[in-house]
């Protein structure tokens, strides 16, 4: 049984589990550890060390370690991307030859998106576009059961500007659909994030009304882009699930999300609305888990 040391590195935590990917069951959840960027390396170390403790104890054999993290850890496309990625070749030289196990890195929302498409048991299609409207807004493609992974500012992910649908001002699509939209609207109206989220869907000519208008053609605009590029036809969405938004108002916004898209493009994408008992970072955990899983296999390192 291959068991996957599957972890999470967010802007102050390190989370992570054991998962068994080819069953998409998580083994244990691994207690969270606060880093700071001067001891991430050690402290991500510890992490793995503590896991593999909890391996023998649970008599368990790990074949692999996939780190789920931030930016293009493919690729040095920028100066921040370039900092991460020589970071991540740092933990990753550690972690081999410490461990003599193999390591692998896949982005965050990569992760999530091959956490979503592995844990759908009635897969319409073997292709798969996941938007992830959170504190960010990320994108991720499965085409043909194979995880893209494409980080940029032309690319899949919130980073692409567009022009904000409400004043025509240009900025990347994160900031016009990820939570710090619903925060700002709802500290101007003086109320929570899933109010203001109803109030838009109720009353379209109101503040609130005007924020999700940006959002719905914000979000839609980078499906349109995707869906044309990669040629899918089916997405799912995961909205704002740290708001507490009911899921008649979540399933009302992915109706008109894709009365949008219809109109913009002529053509029908399915968009559907992840909804899981599992959290956002215990499918990124599977995910990870997953990604690591097959490129094991793809280079019959599997033990």
């Amino acid at each position: 049984m291959c068991i996957c040391i599957s972890i999470s590195i967010t802007a102050q935590f390190i989370t992570g589990a054991l998962v068994n990917p080819s069953t998409t069951s998580t083994i244990t959840s691994l207690s969270s550890v606060r880093y700071n960027i001067h001891n991430r390396n050690s402290v991500c170390t510890d992490f793995v060390r503590n896991a593999i403790n909890t391996c023998n104890a649970k008599n368990l054999t790990p074949c692999a370690i996939c780190l789920a993290t931030k930016g293009d850890v493919g690729r040095e496309t920028a100066d921040n991307d370039a900092l991460i990625c020589s970071i991540e070749t740092d933990i990753k030289k550690k972690l081999e030859d410490e461990f003599a196990l193999p390591t692998f890195f896949v982005n965050r929302f990569h992760a999530f998106s091959f956490g979503v498409f592995s844990l759908d048991s009635n897969k319409i299609s073997n292709s798969l576009g996941v938007v992830n409207l959170s504190d960010g807004v990320g994108c991720g493609i499965v085409k043909d059961g194979k995880l893209i992974q494409e980080y940029n500012a032309n690319g899949t992910g919130g980073l692409r500007k567009i022009s904000r649908l409400s004043d025509g001002k240009f900025m990347p699509i994160a900031q016009i659909a990820g939570v710090k939209a619903l925060q700002a609207a709802s500290n101007r109206e003086r109320t929570s994030e899933k109010e203001v989220f109803r109030r838009g869907l109720s009353n379209q000519h109101s503040y609130a009304g005007m924020i999700l208008d940006d959002i719905i053609d914000a979000t839609s605009e980078l499906i349109c882009d995707v869906a044309t590029k990669w040629n899918l036809l089916h997405f799912c969405v995961n909205a704002y699930d740290k708001c507490g938004i009911n899921a008649c108002d979540k399933k009302e916004f992915i109706h008109l999300l894709q009365e949008k898209i219809q109109y913009k493009i002529n053509k029908f994408i399915f968009v559907s609305l992840f909804d899981s008992p599992l959290t956002e970072e215990k499918v990124k955990l599977l995910g990870a888990s997953v990604f690591a899983f097959k490129q094991l296999n793809s280079k019959n390192m599997l033990r």
